[in-house]
């Protein structure tokens, strides 16, 4: 998603927010006075068309979200003055530093984030030596207070719309007298929430179920980092001591930055490069340089680690690497030793030390990752060793050694960091500037699906406004929250977080409910279909790499659900049709699941077989239900109980809410909604229930023969003797 159109969309959401009074911010006053009045009017009106704001352009202007976004603008504004810079960025930190002194004065205590003292070491402490305690008590309320600031709007959104360009700003134009100074504890403060602000909106997500907004991506995060390696007015060592300084921040890739101008940058930028990576190395502990590779992406910390070998006598750095790689999470730690090999590979080193880590590597478990090294390490320098590593190639492969292709995927996990840099610093200098976002404003209110640069696949335009939910969901009454969704799906029609937020809040089905979703359906359907015509070969972007694909989806899916509820399963059955080909395999195993129950409840048996033979259903319980369902009426008893007992294992009271032997509970719904894991599997097995509830009644003997199912499973409970999970190879 294109950044400054996730950021304006934020800033929409704010001004809404605020309108609304569920939020409110410093003006900030003094940057007024540097704004030229005809562009901020531009732009206020972009965003009062755009978004339908329903707010005067004077009230936009005033509003400090406005105001501070405008001024991150032009910090990387080329016809912006320096010294009009500097004053924007004096002001900007002030109140971004007094933000994240207000949010940690109100943070909660470390005993209210964590259920128990054991929850609380195992997910923080356990990255620290036990004999570095104190310290480490300081390193985990860091990352805490980093953690709770993403989890209140009034505290993330200026991060978000003005945080990295103004420490990018102040990354690339400090000095090294200024950087001795406060500044370099003001960056130090801030920068941690740049980095973090990428990972922050799964990390979030996964802990509390909290939808944040995703703005930074992967390489944007990086920006301050990287005009600090860039900046030559400081030297190596403010730098290398900057960045260990934040090596402990477990929610940002600190290392990507320097490793990939390692590998990608001019012949200057790869030299200082080179030199950070190698002070860090030479001034960290074993423990830091754990903590840090283990926070790092895979490209970061095999690239460090390469660097760290080609750089320096291998014999002084072995025993040290031994070290760093047992503080290093295990099945990673055995893929590192392809970057190592790799490095050996590629300079020539003394051949007792070369032997000693073919040693080493003998004493690891046998991966592919592991045997591949050992293999072309001992082909180079000739060892005895050759052969044992080759049968164990030929083991797990049942193929012969190809040492070409070998050499090539020792550097899989690394090998794209000089395009890494690339893309990062083309990004870096084209950042969007203020007419721009203007211009990009004015077709804002269109949907369109934009191609993705890596695959052509199809992303759609449409940024999901989480934070305008939240702050609605955040008020605590839940009449307000569905009346305000109603609103907010009829005024951002294209946005469908809405639609799927409300029928998530929705405790009834109303036909004022049905109708929404019956129009809101059509017309994402219509869309989908709008793409179809102009290219039949065309698909979607994975909806783990984009949160509207997701959306967008999710909305078919609810449509698809309301059909088969009023059982109009031919229609149903159109609609999943027409959209399946759009979606990929880790995408589409709820509409198959649909398909599948849709094909069996008209009764086209035909097309279920056939269906099930050409697709991977993935286990998913809908589609395991209507294969049961199949085996049963096969008179295949053996394995339909053997896919019941399949079901049974994630939704245990599956069959008691079949037969209607348990209840629905409301202190269930409740729990689950608190993250209590077995209350949510009760609603599961419920949901999934009331599904088949009919299917199954309706088979002769069916009713029976699920109590001597549930009988089998009751024996087994513990586990041990339950099916492995079912995939479509097991049909």
């Amino acid at each position: 998603m294109d950044r400054e159109t996730a950021k304006v969309t934020l800033l929409a959401e704010a001004l809404e927010m605020s309108r609304n009074s569920y939020i409110e911010y410093r003006s900030l006053e003094g940057l007024e006075s540097f704004f030229d009045r005809s562009t901020a009017i531009e732009l206020a009106k972009g965003l009062k068309d755009g978004f339908s704001l329903e707010m005067p352009l004077e009230v936009i202007m005033s509003n400090g979200f406005f105001r501070g976004y405008l001024a991150g603008l032009m910090l990387s504004d080329k016809t912006t003055s320096h010294v009009v810079k500097e004053q924007i960025a004096k002001i900007l930190l002030e109140d971004l530093l007094r933000t994240l002194n207000e949010a940690e004065e109100t943070s909660p205590g470390q005993e209210e984030s964590f259920q128990s003292e054991r929850d609380l070491k195992k997910r923080f402490y356990s990255l620290f030596e036990e004999k570095e305690r104190e310290e480490s008590g300081g390193l985990v309320r860091e990352n805490l207070s980093l953690f709770r600031h993403f989890m209140n709007s009034k505290d993330y959104i200026p991060i978000y719309l003005w945080g990295n360009e103004l420490t990018t700003f102040i990354c690339e134009s400090l000095d090294s007298e200024q950087f001795e100074g406060s500044l370099k504890e003001h960056l130090r403060k801030i920068v941690p929430f740049v980095l973090a602000s990428y990972s922050m909106p799964d990390t979030v997500g996964s802990s509390v179920g909290l939808q944040l907004p995703s703005v930074e991506s992967y390489l944007s995060s990086q920006f301050p980092i990287l005009a600090m390696i860039r900046n030559r007015k400081l030297n190596l060592d403010q730098v290398t001591q900057f960045i260990k300084s934040l090596s402990h921040i477990i929610f940002g890739d600190i290392m990507l930055a320097p490793v990939s101008m390692a590998a990608g940058g001019k012949t200057e930028e790869k030299a200082r490069a080179k030199l950070i990576i190698n002070k860090l190395f030479a001034s960290m502990s074993d423990s830091e340089l754990g903590i840090m590779l283990n926070s790092s992406s895979y490209e970061s910390r095999d690239g460090f680690l390469y660097e760290v070998v080609v750089c320096n006598d291998f014999s002084k750095v072995f025993d040290r690497l031994k070290n760093i790689l047992k503080g290093i999470e295990k099945k990673a730690s055995l893929f590192s030793n392809m970057a190592i090999a790799s490095a050996l590979l590629d300079k020539d080193e003394a051949i007792d030390y070369v032997v000693e880590y073919v040693a080493y590597l003998k004493t690891l478990e046998p991966t592919i990752a592991v045997v591949r090294s050992g293999l072309l390490l001992c082909m180079k320098y000739d060892f005895e060793d050759e052969e044992l590593f080759s049968e164990k190639f030929s083991e797990i492969t049942d193929e012969k050694p190809d040492p070409p292709l070998i050499r090539s995927l020792l550097r899989d996990s690394f090998g794209d960091l000089d395009v890494i840099y690339e893309h990062m610093a083309d990004e870096y200098s084209h950042r969007t500037t203020i007419d721009g976002v203007i211009s990009n404003l004015k077709s804002i209110k269109e949907p369109n699906f934009i191609s993705f640069e890596k695959t052509g696949s199809l992303e759609y335009s449409r940024v999901p406004m989480y934070t305008l939910i939240n702050s609605v969901i955040s008020q605590n009454d839940i009449d307000h929250a569905f009346d305000t969704m109603v609103a907010y799906c009829k005024k951002y029609r294209f946005n469908f977080e809405f639609m799927n937020t409300l029928l998530f809040l929705s405790t009834r089905e109303t036909d004022e409910l049905k109708k929404l979703l019956h129009s809101v359906g059509e017309l994402a359907l219509n869309l989908l279909h709008d793409i179809v015509e102009k290219d039949k070969w065309a698909s979607l972007i994975e909806n783990e790499e984009s949160p509207s694909n997701t959306e967008l989806l999710q909305v078919i899916e609810h449509y698809v659900d309301s059909l088969i509820d009023r059982k109009d399963y031919r229609e149903a059955l159109r609609v999943i049709e027409e959209v399946f080909p759009l979606v990929g395999p880790d995408d589409y195993g709820y509409l198959l699941a649909s398909k599948l129950l849709v094909c069996w409840r008209l009764k086209m048996f035909d097309e279920l077989a056939k269906t099930m033979e050409s697709n991977n259903h993935s286990g998913h319980p809908k589609a395991l239900a209507v294969l049961a369902l199949k085996n049963y009426a096969y008179r295949e008893l053996d394995r339909a109980k053997q896919i019941l007992l399949n079901i049974l294992r994630h939704y245990p009271d599956f069959i008691k809410y079949l037969l209607e032997e348990e209840e629905n509970d409301k202190k269930d719904f409740e729990k689950a909604e608190r993250g209590n894991l077995r209350r949510q599997k009760r609603v599961d097995s419920l949901t999934l229930a009331e599904e088949f509830r009919g299917d199954w009644l309706n088979l002769r003997g069916g009713k029976e023969w699920l109590k001597k199912v549930q009988k089998v499973f009751d024996e087994v409970r513990d586990g041990s003797n339950l099916p492995k999970n079912l995939d479509s190879s097991s049909w």
